[in-house]
């Protein structure tokens, strides 16, 4: 099992096996994915939760209805789990293959920032290396692009997510854990921050660092949903005990905005601080 310290390696070693559908496992594993990665990037996944669709239905784990477009007699579903990106605590991204009778891919697409694109590579095909879909993700955000391209198009801000901006979304909660994982305290924010901004990089973009995705732990999707409120918690819990004070992330806050660079109190000088990596802006109400 990799990238998982001995706990969560316990946990998924004693899954009770007869909740497993061997086909849909035997699938999920045989046409997974592989991943390039930056050389520098600090994180790999560690799970994969996998729904197999052989009918077009609603993704359990994404925004997105499932259609099975006319050549392929199903899709699989890879929502695949990071314990960190870059400026935040969990990462959840997804691919889909869709495979036809022979089990060949006839399609793929993959997630980017809330979204999800068809993955074509520069010549209008699916992107494969020996049969298998093989993309690109992007350094510490780990979204998903079928070239090189398309992330080296945007290195300045890739770069600036991995080095000033590290950290600073804390304890993440998307709609799908909205209400269920309770971690987002001030305090979890500020410990998370520190830890990121320790783990800052600035990202080389050599893709060689290819990441077989039959590496990671494969468990049915439900099993992945039920774990991740209790490996967020985990991981809140032990940086908040174990990170001394010194190393949590002080709070900057810009007094009046940047107003060394613009007027004190306006739009401009507030926009400015944040540019500039202000956590809070203090200004002045007059009446």
């Amino acid at each position: 099992m990799t990238n998982l310290d001995q706990a969560a390696q316990t946990h998924f070693a004693t899954l009770d096996r007869t909740i497993l559908d061997q086909r849909d496992y035997d699938l999920a594993v045989r046409h997974a994915p592989r991943i390039r990665f930056d050389v520098k990037e600090p994180f790999l996944p560690s799970v994969v939760g996998y729904t197999v669709f052989r009918e077009s239905a609603p993704s359990p784990s994404f925004p997105r209805d499932m259609t099975l477009p006319p050549n392929a007699i199903c899709a699989i579903e890879y929502a695949i789990w990071w314990d960190w990106e870059i400026q935040h605590l969990y990462e959840l991204e997804h691919i889909w293959v869709y495979l036809d009778a022979d089990e060949q891919v006839v399609a793929a697409e993959a997630s980017s920032h809330g979204g999800y694109h068809e993955m074509l590579n520069e010549t209008g095909h699916v992107p494969l290396e020996d049969g298998r879909v093989t993309i690109y993700s992007e350094p510490g955000k780990h979204a998903f692009a079928p070239t090189s391209r398309w992330l080296l198009d945007r290195a300045p801000s890739i770069t600036e997510s991995c080095t000033r901006h590290s950290g600073k979304m804390g304890v993440l909660v998307t709609p799908l854990f909205e209400g269920i994982i309770r971690d987002r305290t001030p305090l979890n924010n500020r410990v998370v921050h520190g830890y990121m901004e320790r783990l800052a990089f600035t990202p080389s973009f050599d893709f060689s660092n290819v990441f077989d995705l039959r590496a990671a732990v494969f468990v049915p999707w439900d099993t992945l949903f039920r774990w991740i409120p209790q490996r967020v918690k985990w991981w809140a819990d032990t940086l908040r005990e174990t990170t001394p004070p010194h190393q949590r992330h002080v709070l900057r806050i810009a007094h009046r905005g940047a107003s060394a660079h613009a007027q004190e109190n306006s739009v401009e000088s507030v926009k400015k601080a944040a540019e500039l990596g202000a956590d809070m802006v203090e200004v002045d109400i007059r009446l």
